[in-house]
């Protein structure tokens, strides 16, 4: 049944709780900003995608040279003479490999990349793919992974 006094008691008890959610947000906003991480202090950081100096210093990921071992299958010791990799490994990926062009030239990638440690970079990759005049796969290269550069 209704009663003044019934709906009277129901709105302190929401008064109640409203009061208690705005101290709580007042007690997390006194926080933040003792803490120093007060959103006005706080400056947005964007970072800028790589430019293409920095891209060609950096070393390939595994997902890039998969990817680009696609794209050279049938030149992929022709890439390897030009990254510094010798004849008996070129043969060894054939045989480790022997049905699977782009399985050998992604294992020859992966093996260049190991054997250079941080030497091994998109630099010397496209340098390799510009001699053997593999341009259309150097700038899919540069396209995919160096993207707004």
């Amino acid at each position: 049944m209704w009663s003044p006094k019934r709906q009277y008691i129901q709105w302190l008890n929401n008064l109640a709780q409203v009061w208690y959610l705005f101290s709580v947000w007042c007690l997390l906003l006194f926080l933040v900003q003792a803490s120093g991480c007060a959103p006005e202090d706080a400056t947005p950081q964007v970072l800028a995608p790589p430019s293409q100096e920095q891209f060609l210093q950096r070393q390939p990921t595994d997902i890039q040279l998969r990817k680009l071992a696609k794209r050279i299958p049938g030149e992929w010791k022709d890439v390897a003479s030009s990254l510094g990799i010798e004849p008996h490994e070129r043969k060894a990926f054939f045989l480790n490999n022997r049905f699977d062009v782009v399985g050998q030239a992604t294992e020859m990638l992966e093996k260049w990349k190991e054997k250079l440690g941080s030497e091994a970079t998109n630099q010397k990759i496209c340098d390799a793919l510009k001699e053997w005049q593999l341009i259309v796969v150097r700038e899919y290269y540069l396209n995919e992974f160096g993207k707004d550069v």
